[in-house]
This record gives structure tokens, C-alpha cells and sequence, in this order.
């Protein structure tokens, strides 16, 4: 018997919820999870190709089926100028791509397999996102996924590396890189999990099933976040909330603050007692790259990153740092010297836009402003770690920023799944 104030949605409507929600979990730290759980099953990752391609797959495939069955019904309001800026800049990538099949031998990296890296990585993913007719509910539910991703993540990470959490050492050191997962997307999955659960906490009339869960979320993810010591992490936790909360007009303001303050003095006094990994090391950049050390080698590689562009400003000349023979670690000056003035500017636009997207959110659709704290965090990250074409975080979470733009895709109050409360006002209440 149905209950009173609940519409129970069709089966389309759930089973496409299912399969985008369950796609961009994995896309965001749920990927990293089943990493976690591999290396607990077999103490090494060696061999992850056997599971990495295959959940590659999957999650391009979850995508594009579920953006299938819940794709939009109506035209966008405006132009896309942000989709058209990123167009042009793909353009000129793949561009690039093609151009350097004769150069093969010099690059980190085959043309091929960077092609395939950034169609399954990001254009794919982004697409099928922005296929997607979102509404206020499915909002709610992808939430929800992404947030369980987390905390399965958090777990299997609390689990997988406990004889290090009491001395606070980073995962890279105790282990060796090589077995383990990469030190950064611990950190940087933690301070997802943080940043959502407490984004998650700011939204009028959360449930208490739901506030446990953001409860539980942001206090378990705490731990990869210290084990892996990020210095770059750190920024990524607090730029969203230093940058856009104050701009919010909600009449929980100062609820906002006082929760965000809570987790400044937490994270200091840790800093202070538990001689925390992350902490330590950004308090000692200044003398890293005075004395040179190998922990200030990402500034070289983006200072001659940005010597490589002005030799060759308008098409750009590579798709590496050719000083290093590496991805530069920074999206926009990997953008800049494969492309040039002519896809680089488009890119730097387009997130000058979205950062514009994000204030807008922040004060028309407070419910989603863990959106906004997503796609700061990840473009941080994009900004300090990882290659352009892999930026897989960057492109889930910008194609959900636009998504939920008020100026392209207004969010409605229909298509509610099943469990959501007719009557609530909030997208959390379930």
C-alpha cells in the first residue's frame, strides 16, 4: 500500500537514478574504494589493471545508460557558453593528440592511450552528466550515492591502513608507493568526504537518518585525510568554504561558520599534537624550495611549464613538460603548452565561469551547495596534482556544476523518487 505524501516513481526513473547515482559515486572516491578493497584482498596493487580498466568501463557505461533514461526533456535556458568554451578547447586537444602520433617516442605516454584517457575520463563522463535532465530529487539522490562513496571509502581505508593511524605517518613512506594507493587521492578522497558531509549538514530540515550518515561521513574521512598528507589537500578542504560560504544568504549563516569553525580549531590542534604528515609538510614549503629539496620539484616543473608556453604561445608545442618529460601537475598549464593560446584561454574562461556558477548557487540553491564544494575541491586538485586528460574529478564535477546552474538549467520540483517527502522543502529530507 503506497503511503501517504509519497510518490512512488516509475521504474525508468529509478533505475536511471541508480545508474548515474552509482556512476558518479565511483567517479568521485567510490573508484578508490574498490582500489582499497583490491589492495586489502591481494597486499599489493600490483595487477590493478584487471580491475581498473573494468571499472573504467563500468562507470563510462552506468553514465551514458542512465543519462539515456533520464535525459532531458526540454531545451537549455541560454546559451551554453561554458559548454561552447570547452568544446573549443577539447577541439584543440584532441587536435594536439593527433599531431603528436610522430613525436610518440619522446612522450610519457602513447597519443593513443592519452586519447582513450580522456574520452573515458572526461568528455564521455561530462556529456553524459550533462545529458541529464536533473531535478531537486534525483539532486538528492546522486548526493546521497556520492556520500555513501565516501564513507565506504573512509572505512576501507580506516581498516586497510591501521598500524599507521596512531603515528600519523603518510601512506608513501610506510609502505613504498608502490603499494599502496597514491598518498594524494587519500588525502584528497578524505577531504571530499569532510568537505560533503558538512556541506550536507548546512541544508534546512536534513532528516536524522541523513545526518548521521553526513555525520559519519565527515568524521570517518578525517582518516585517509591524514594518512595520505596532502599539503594540497588542506587547501582543497577550505577554499570552499572560505571563498563562497560568506556569500550564502541563508538564515543559517552563522550555523555555517560555527560548524566550519569547529573543523579549523580541530584540524590546528591536531596539527599541534598528533604531528600530523600534511601539516608539517606546508609549513615547510618556503624552506623546500630554498634548499631545493625533491619536495619542491612540482615548482620547477611549473615554472619551466610556463617558460615552455611563451616559447610557443598560440598552438602550444606539446603534450608534456618538455624539461621533465611529464604532465606539469596543473591543468591550465598543461592546457596552455599542448594547446596554446587558442584552447587554453577557452579552459581559463570556462572555470572563471563556473567559479561564477558556484556564487550563484551558493545563493539561489542553498540545498545544493555541495555542488559548489565538489567542484572547488576538485579544481584545486586539478591545480596541484594529476594530468590533464585523466582529470576525472574535475570533469564529474563540473558537469554537475552546470547541471544545477541556475542560468542553464533551472532545478524543478518534480520527477520525486521513491521514499522522497512530497511535502518537504529540502531535497535531504528522506
Amino acid at each position: 500500500m503506497k503511503r501517504p505524501g509519497v510518490t512512488v516513481a516509475p521504474f525508468r526513473e529509478r533505475m536511471g537514478l541508480f545508474l548515474v547515482g552509482l556512476g558518479i559515486s565511483l567517479a568521485v572516491c567510490g573508484y578508490y574504494a574498490a582500489m582499497t578493497a583490491f589492495q586489502m584482498a591481494t597486499a599489493s596493487l600490483e595487477g590493478t589493471r584487471a580491475l581498473t580498466v573494468p571499472l573504467r568501463v563500468a562507470l563510462v557505461t552506468l553514465l551514458v545508460f542512465g543519462a539515456l533514461l533520464l535525459g532531458r526533456k526540454r531545451k537549455v535556458l541560454g546559451l551554453p557558453v561554458v559548454e561552447l568554451l570547452l568544446l573549443l578547447f577539447s577541439i584543440a586537444y584532441l587536435l594536439r593528440i593527433y599531431l603528436s602520433r610522430s613525436e610518440a617516442y619522446l612522450l610519457h605516454r602513447e597519443p593513443m592511450e592519452i586519447l582513450l584517457y580522456f574520452l573515458a575520463f572526461c568528455l564521455i563522463p561530462f556529456v553524459s552528466i550533462r545529458l541529464v535532465d536533473m531535478t531537486e530529487a534525483r539532486a538528492a539522490a546522486i548526493f546521497k550515492f556520492v556520500v555513501m562513496g565516501a564513507l565506504a571509502f573512509a572505512v576501507l581505508t580506516t581498516i586497510a591502513f591501521q598500524d599507521i593511524i596512531d603515528i600519523g605517518a603518510r601512506a608513501a613512506i610506510s609502505f613504498g608507493a608502490d603499494d599502496v594507493i597514491s598518498p594524494l587521492f587519500l588525502s584528497y578522497c578524505g577531504a571530499i568526504g569532510v568537505g560533503l558531509g558538512i556541506a550536507g549538514l548546512f541544508q534546512p530540515m536534513v532528516s536524522k537518518r541523513m545526518r548521521g550518515l553526513l555525520l559519519a561521513t565527515a568524521a570517518m574521512s578525517l582518516i585517509p585525510f591524514f594518512v595520505g598528507g596532502s599539503r594540497g589537500a588542506i587547501i582543497a578542504l577550505v577554499a570552499p568554504f572560505l571563498i563562497f560560504m560568506p556569500v550564502s544568504r541563508s538564515s543559517k549563516f552563522w550555523v555555517r561558520v560555527s560548524i566550519f569553525a569547529v573543523l579549523m580549531v580541530f584540524l590546528g590542534v591536531a596539527s599541534l599534537y598528533l604531528d600530523l604528515t600534511a601539516f608539517r609538510r606546508l609549513s615547510e614549503i618556503s624552506s623546500d624550495i630554498e634548499s631545493g629539496a625533491a619536495e619542491a620539484s612540482r615548482v620547477y616543473l611549473w615554472s619551466s611549464s610556463i617558460e615552455q608556453f611563451l616559447n610557443d604561445p598560440l598552438f602550444g608545442n606539446s603534450l608534456q613538460n618538455d624539461v621533465f618529460r611529464y604532465y606539469p601537475h596543473n591543468f591550465l598549464l598543461e592546457a596552455f603548452i599542448s594547446t596554446g593560446i587558442v584552447g587554453g584561454v577557452p579552459l581559463a574562461v570556462a572555470v572563471a565561469l563556473c567559479l561564477s556558477r558556484c556564487r550563484e548557487i551558493t545563493k539561489k540553491q542553498p540545498a545544493n551547495y555541495w555542488v559548489v564544494v565538489l567542484f572547488v575541491q576538485t579544481l584545486f586538485h586539478a591545480f596541484f596534482s594529476g594530468a590533464l586528460y585523466s582529470a576525472a574529478w574535475l570533469s564529474t564535477s563540473t558537469a554537475l556544476l552546470l547541471a544545477f546552474s541556475s542560468r542553464t538549467n533551472v532545478v524543478r520540483r518534480d520527477a520525486r523518487p521513491l521514499g522522497y517527502r512530497a511535502h518537504a522543502p529540502s531535497a535531504l529530507q528522506s
